[in-house]
């Protein structure tokens, strides 16, 4: 205990940024530790992955409301469905 009654001792700029990087270390585990403690109890959500791509798409893309658009995009896909059943799937020897 002499240590620390030695008035020299907190004079010393290293000693001082040790003390503080002590205490403010010890604060910051506390609050990391009782983090952890209050969202271990906490029931965690199941998360649907097509109902969050959809709800983000959703955001994103607007709805089709130009008429010539819809009629091409109809045509389309009835073209490329024609291609796919056009096509025989080929069987290999």
């Amino acid at each position: 205990m002499h240590i620390l009654a030695n008035n020299e001792i907190w004079s010393q700029p290293w000693f001082i940024i040790v003390a503080l990087l002590l205490f403010f270390g010890s604060i910051v585990l506390v609050v990391i530790l009782v983090k952890r403690a209050i969202n271990k109890n906490k029931p965690k959500p199941k998360i649907d992955e097509e109902e969050v791509r959809n709800e983000q798409l959703n955001r994103v893309l607007e709805p089709i409301t130009d008429e010539e658009t819809i009629k091409q995009m109809q045509q389309f896909d009835e073209a490329s469905k024609k291609k796919d059943e056009s096509k025989e799937p080929t069987k290999d020897k």
